[in-house]
């Protein structure tokens, strides 16, 4: 066993033991005049004090800027946040809005593979295709445009902004039900493109509806809200 550590490794070993009663003076590292050692200079700290230093902004938000005017960003960052959804849901947005979601044209630069749509075969499959301007895509947004008028008369337009930031309408509930809706339509195409098969709104209705069902069990204002918005709106009749 002795004889199959590596020589070098005992050799570090025995100039440890040899030099370890010398004290050594450490210098301490500061992050914003908090040691860095300190229990507080936590995460946070760091990257706080980096973006005081150098505005750090994120690579995400240039890129939209360039694509739609006037965003909320503070809206569009705590969108997720506003309904009792799981992190992967969650997940699926932000990398869209940090434009960091791994699509094929992203992963043809460093992997054998085509840089064409899972979904159409036939254009580049960049996260703005993938997610709106697929024809497959489009066609499952068109849908729930359609879905929505049946059931509350009120039309709405799922645009390429309301898909990769956020949804706005003048009626407070329908906002609220149609960016959730988005949301989770976004999770679709994510879990469809994984899956190799084609986005469905009979498939995402149903699994929206279990969704509802499950917050059902779930006592929170969040979970509450929606529940209520939702019976309100496409449950009555």
């Amino acid at each position: 066993m002795i004889k199959a550590i590596p020589s070098g490794l005992s050799q570090l070993l025995k100039c440890h033991l040899q030099f370890q009663d010398v004290l050594r003076v450490e210098s301490l590292l500061f992050v914003n005049s908090l040691d860095l050692m300190d229990h507080k200079c936590n995460n946070k700290h760091i990257r706080n004090a980096l973006y005081d230093k150098r505005r750090i902004s994120p690579r995400g938000k240039a890129f939209w800027n360039n694509n739609f005017i006037d965003i909320d960003w503070q809206r569009a960052w705590l969108l997720p946040y506003r309904f009792c959804i799981n992190n992967k849901i969650k997940q699926v947005h932000i990398k869209i809005l940090h434009n960091i979601y791994v699509t094929n044209s992203y992963l043809s630069k460093f992997l054998d593979i085509e840089n064409i749509c899972t979904f159409c075969n036939n254009e580049i499959e960049s996260i703005s295709h993938l997610f709106y301007q697929c024809s497959f895509s489009m066609n499952l947004w068109t849908k729930i445009e359609r879905y929505v008028l049946c059931k509350t008369n009120i039309s709405v337009k799922i645009d390429y902004k309301s898909v990769i930031v956020y949804f706005e309408h003048k009626n407070d509930k329908i906002n609220f039900i149609v960016n959730l809706f988005i949301l989770y339509g976004k999770f679709h195409i994510h879990k469809c493109r994984v899956l190799k098969i084609i986005p469905n709104f009979s498939r995402f209705s149903l699994e929206f509806v279990d969704y509802i069902k499950t917050l059902n069990f779930i006592n929170t204002s969040k979970s509450n809200k929606t529940v209520d918005i939702y019976n309100e709106l496409f449950e009555e009749e």
